[in-house]
């Protein structure tokens, strides 16, 4: 188990403009804002420990620094190649663990982010269809191939088991629940209904508020 001091979270946001083409807004600043948000939302369930953005975006760098977040320059074609690379450069630095935490959680809580740091194996959040990956998180130096993309959550465990790794499956939680398209949403309120939490209650009529 790592300590938060040698820990970090990885978060790895394109852009606030471009970043959800599906939701057909008619306006940059609707998708900024729907975009800043969750991210926000992902920022704040990282509290207490060393949390950077993975981007090339300067909009994006410039919002991080002022939350007084690190940052990484996504400099590679690929995501994945982007995201080792950021990893590596945790590990040099010494750190000994890092999350992976997609920046479209609207549900995900401190919980989430602290069971996935503080577990002894390789820890593995799917999304609620069981196809993405939400949260990976691993020991210094990195120990399998990143596959982030489609069908993410069977391609990691593919890898994992193919490795031979220890691993954590976590259970359903709120951070299961992304964000990508206007119909995402209904799952989203389910949940937070279901589960009588008024916390995820609030953020999703913040959300409601920008989406329609």
């Amino acid at each position: 188990m790592q300590s938060s001091s040698t820990s970090a979270v990885v978060v790895p946001i394109r852009s606030f403009k471009d970043g959800k083409s599906r939701f057909t807004f008619g306006s940059h600043s609707r998708t900024k804002a729907l975009v800043k948000t969750m991210a926000g939302f992902v920022v704040n369930a990282a509290n207490g420990y060393q949390t950077y953005i993975l981007t090339k975006d300067v909009e994006v760098v410039e919002w991080a620094r002022s939350e007084r977040l690190g940052t990484f320059e996504d400099m590679a074609f690929d995501l994945n190649d982007s995201l080792a690379l950021c990893s590596w450069s945790l590990w040099v630095s010494g750190l000994k663990r890092v999350a992976i935490v997609l920046g479209d959680l609207p549900l995900i809580k401190h919980e989430d982010i602290e069971a996935a740091l503080t577990a002894n194996d390789l820890w593995i959040l799917g999304n609620s269809n069981q196809k993405g990956t939400n949260i990976l998180a691993f020991d210094l130096p990195i120990p399998l191939n990143l596959c982030f993309g489609q069908n993410s959550y069977q391609a990691h465990l593919a890898s994992i088991n193919g490795l031979g790794l220890p691993y954590c499956e976590a259970p359903l939680s709120g951070a299961s629940f992304d964000l990508d398209s206007p119909e995402d949403l209904q799952p989203l309120q389910d949940y937070a209904r279901d589960n009588c939490d008024s916390d995820f209650k609030e953020r999703l009529l913040q959300l409601e508020g920008l989406i329609r």
